[in-house]
């Protein structure tokens, strides 16, 4: 069962992974990923409370500068998909956080992501 703090599969709560895309102007630099889950946090907080923050139980799990992936529980990924839309600053950088997939993993998330970025150049 791994550590001893863990729980059983059948008691944990199901989580949803969704994957989001930094939109920043070409000569900002992207901020750090703290100051991406602080402002995360701040904007379900705002949106829901918190006694729908601690619903929704979000946090960062995945940041590059240009991508990131944000943990939910299951059946929240909306309420978290709408927080990520509102955002429309990051600190004091001008930033847009696009809700992009949602999966089950961060394994599948990521390669999601990678179909996705291959869609895109195949695009261009």
């Amino acid at each position: 069962m791994g550590t001893c703090n863990q729980l059983p599969p059948t008691i944990r709560e199901r989580r949803r992974y969704v994957l989001f895309k930094l939109i920043i102007p070409e000569d900002e630099v992207p901020p750090s990923p703290a100051e991406v889950a602080k402002t995360i946090t701040q904007q379900c907080t705002q949106l829901y409370g918190e006694i729908g923050f601690s619903q929704i139980m979000p946090k960062l799990v995945y940041y590059d500068g240009e991508w990131g992936i944000s943990r939910c529980v299951r059946g929240k990924e909306m309420l978290l998909r709408a927080a990520l839309a509102t955002i429309e600053s990051i600190g004091t950088t001008e930033a847009h956080l696009l809700s992009m997939i949602t999966s089950g993993t961060i394994a599948a998330t990521l390669r999601k992501r990678d179909k996705l970025v291959q869609k895109l150049k195949i695009v261009r």
